[in-house]
């Protein structure tokens, strides 16, 4: 992500952003990488809404 000093660990409440963000970023790799990708996945703590 740009703008995050390098090193740093930043934790913050789940605000929906992240999803948002998946969306836009997966819309974008689809584009760049075309039609053989079969797939683009979201994993990890901020690809479940509400955990805490």
């Amino acid at each position: 992500m740009e703008g995050l000093p390098k090193g740093k660990v930043f934790l913050v409440p789940d605000d929906g952003w992240w999803a948002d963000s998946y969306r836009q970023e997966a819309e974008l790799l689809g584009r760049l990488l075309g039609p053989d990708v079969r797939g683009i996945e979201h994993i990890g703590s901020t690809a479940v809404p509400g955990i805490r």
